[in-house]
Parts: structure tokens; C-alpha cells; sequence
């Protein structure tokens, strides 16, 4: 965050540093001002950022599973030659052994098959003499010394949820989370998209590629952003901004507080509450379109709340210094939803998504080779928000436009939209 003050009033604001250099509003007396650049790091945080790097981090990782991999070969191999040079035990006598030697039972049973008998993995007796080996002469069996193996405990792969069959789910999830509050989620079947935006789209970005996703699952995904009465009615009725509108959805959370959020719906609920993933979030505001914008026609202060000074195509041109309408925060459902049902997708307020931000696996290439279900980055040091918000401009809006910020990050045009995952009980006969 950006610490500063107002120049009209002297109140003290922070910004985050994605904000640095462009106009904000004081809240306290609506002075208009430019956001500062941020202040230059610290010697001492200049040098860790350099050696805490997801690079070498991944390096160092790599480096450690290969020296790790190279002595469970090594051990494995030597295991190997040791049983493959294994010398059979000497016939065992029929006299009394001495008690300095360890003895061990031996089966007395007649060996009638070909098997070979063994020795069972038992503790040595040290006082009484061994029984002795009945089989006749002729069929005398060598004796072996089994291999020992080591007792290890079953582990078992985390596979998720198992999958679906082919049936009929309910369009429709509704979460009942008290006091007559309840949270709508809309049906989105699994399918294939392609993610990113084309080379000549206006105002795209070098982060965008595209590539070919595919969708496995079925999930449920709200059809608003979570508003403040929603989430004060989970979190203990701890809200970080003022309730003006309890339809108005929640902002000043940042990523951590949006996964609280879900895991503590999920413990009310029973049910598997997540943030989207990137694609999961990209899939639904596409609603099954190729376009930059899921909205018919051309992107305007019709279709979403977004800053009206600036029209898509034009860059940072603006055509006036004001607009008609307030540039703020607005309630829910104020837009048309998208072809799938869903509300807000462009616009009014950015939403968390669960990846770490980061360049997309595949560039643009075959579009029979769909990659599953992808999730982004195993770590990184921004997280991803998607949708654009009331300040933004048009191409922030974009269904393939990406931002990022640090998970520590409180925004007041930032929220959350929430998934569930479909499960068996769902299917409809």
C-alpha cells in the first residue's frame, strides 16, 4: 500500500501500489489528486526480494529432488545386488545348537508341494532346541531366508471428488446461511473455451495468449458478488466497510480474507465452498462467447459499471473531464446478466480468483490439445483478480483481461464471487 495525504484536507489515505499515478477521489472531502508513486524499498528489502525468488526457489527445489532422487536409486540398486548375491543358510543339524546362537522354528510340517519352507519373522528363542525337518530324503527342500521388508503405511493420491456421471443436475444451488439470508448459485456445465484474447483485439495485453482449456467438471458459481449483508451474516457480522447498502457487495477483502470467508460458508453449509479458478472465472463471463465482452453489441455505460470517461478503443483519451452519472460503487443485479444468468461479470467490482499470477502454461497452438482444468502457478507473489470494477476502464473489463496484487492487498473495488463444487446429491431424476 501506498501511504499519502489528501492535498485538500490533510486526511491520511492509502492506495495500493497498482493505483500509483492515476486520479483517485478523497473520501472525506471528494478532493480530486493524483496517487503518489510508492516509496523506494529499503536496502535490506531490496536484498531479500533478490534471494527470495520464485526461480531459485524453484531451482533450489529441483535441485534437492534430484539428490534425493539420486540416493533412492543408489539404495534401491545396492538392495537389488545384495538379494540378487544372497547365499542359501547352511542345512540346519538335528542336534542341540548352542546357546550362543540365535535359533529360529522351523515349519515341521511335511513338505508335500514344491514350495520352498521359510523362516517366519519372529523373535529368536535362545533356550530351546529346534524342532526337526520331517519331510523324507528324497524330497529334501533348500531352506531360504526371506527378504525383509519394512512395514510402511499405505498412502493413497488425493483424487478430489470422484467423477460425475452422465446426468441431470439442478440449475440451481441455494445456501442458506441464517437469519432469512440465502445465497444463489446458477449451473455451469463443464466445456471447452479458448482463453485469452486474439492478436488484433483493441487494447489487449502481452499476458493474454491464447490457448485451449477444457472444463471437466460441473460447477455452481453465484450469480452476483458476495454483498456485505451476505458476508456479515457469515463472518460474525464483522464487515470492513460501511453498510450504505447491505445490496452492495463487499470490498476492502483481500485474498486471505476471501478464502476465510469460504472455508467458514463451507463449515455452515457442508458444502465445498472455493474461489474460482482463473478459467472457471474466464469460462463463465464468456457465457460461450468469442468476444471481448460477453455484453451484445458495443461495451457502454449501459452494460456495466465501469468509468465512463473512457471509451474502449481509445485508450487513455477521454472525451470529458465528468460524466453524467457518479463514477461509485453500485448494488447488484443494476445490468443485464450475461447469456448464462450471471450479474456483474464486467465491471462494478473486480473479484478474487484462486491462482498466483503468472504466465499463462500453453501459447497458442493445436486446438484438439485442450489443457485440463488448469490452475495456474504453483507459487508466486500476486494473486489474480478478473472482471474490472467501477474505476476501471473499458479494456480492464475485457472477459480476458488479468490484474494481480499481493494477497495482503484491500481494495475498495475488489470483492469475491464464490463456487461450489457439484456433487452426486445434486442430480435430478
Amino acid at each position: 500500500m501506498i501511504p499519502h495525504k489528501c492535498p485538500g484536507c490533510g486526511a491520511r489515505l492509502e492506495s495500493p501500489e497498482i493505483y500509483a499515478g492515476r486520479k483517485d477521489k478523497c473520501p472525506t472531502c471528494g478532493q480530486a489528486y493524483i496517487v503518489p508513486d510508492p516509496p523506494k524499498p529499503s536496502p535490506l528489502e531490496t536484498a531479500l526480494r533478490k534471494v527470495i525468488k520464485p526461480k531459485s526457489l524453484r531451482r533450489s527445489v529441483l535441485i534437492v529432488a534430484a539428490v534425493v532422487g539420486i540416493i533412492a536409486a543408489g539404495l534401491i540398486i545396492r538392495k537389488a545386488i545384495q538379494k540378487q548375491g544372497a547365499v542359501p543358510p547352511p542345512v540346519i543339524p538335528t542336534t542341540r545348537i548352542a546357546r550362543t546362537q540365535p535359533t529360529r522354528p522351523i515349519d515341521t510340517k511335511p513338505v508335500t508341494t514344491t514350495r520352498l519352507a521359510t523362516w517366519p519373522a519372529t523373535t529368536p528363542t535362545t533356550d530351546t532346541a529346534p524342532a526337526t525337518h520331517t519331510a523324507p530324503a528324497t524330497q529334501t527342500q533348500p531352506i531360504t531366508r526371506p527378504t525383509t521388508v519394512l512395514a510402511t503405511k499405505p498412502t493413497t493420491k488425493k483424487t478430489g471428488l470422484p467423477p460425475l456421471p452422465d446426468r441431470e443436475y439442478a440449475k440451481t444451488l441455494t445456501l442458506d446461511i441464517g437469519n432469512r439470508i440465502s445465497l444463489k448459485l446458477l449451473l455451469i456445465r463443464a466445456g471447452k473455451l479458448v482463453m485469452g484474447s486474439p492478436s488484433d483485439q483493441l487494447e489487449r495485453k502481452k499476458d493474454e495468449p491464447r490457448h485451449w482449456v477444457a472444463i471437466t467438471r460441473h460447477f455452481y458459481l453465484a450469480e452476483h458478488e458476495v454483498t456485505r449483508e451476505q458476508y456479515k451474516a457469515v463472518i460474525d457480522g464483522k464487515v470492513p466497510a460501511d453498510m450504505d447498502d447491505p445490496e452492495d457487495p463487499v470490498t476492502l477483502v483481500n485474498w486471505h480474507d476471501a478464502v476465510a470467508f469460504c472455508k467458514k460458508l463451507s463449515k455452515l453449509t457442508g458444502r465445498m465452498v472455493k474461489l474460482p479458478t482463473e478459467a472457471q472465472w474466464e469460462y463463465a463471463c464468456r457465457a460461450g462467447t468469442s468476444t471481448a465482452f460477453s455484453t451484445d453489441g458495443k461495451f457502454t455505460r449501459k452494460n456495466a459499471n465501469f468509468n465512463g470517461k473512457y471509451i474502449y478503443g481509445l485508450g487513455n483519451l477521454t472525451l470529458q473531464e465528468t460524466t453524467p452519472w457518479p463514477v461509485e460503487l453500485m448494488a447488484i443485479r443494476n445490468f443485464k446478466p450475461n447469456p448464462w444468468g450471471l450479474y456483474d461479470m464486467h465491471g462494478n467490482v473486480a473479484e478474487w480468483c484462486r491462482d498466483w499470477y503468472g504466465p499463462y502454461q500453453f501459447e497458442e497452438g493445436d486446438p484438439n490439445k485442450h489443457l485440463k482444468d488448469p490452475s495456474g502457478p504453483t507459487q508466486g507473489t500476486k494473486r489474480i483478480f478478473r472482471g474490472g470494477s467501477w474505476r476501471s476502464k473499458p479494456t480492464t473489463c475485457r472477459s480476458a483481461a488479468r490484474e494481480a496484487a499481493l494477497p495482503e492487498d484491500k481494495v475498495d473495488d475488489v470483492g469475491l464471487r464464490i463456487i461450489v463444487e457439484v456433487e452426486l446429491r445434486d442430480a435430478v431424476d
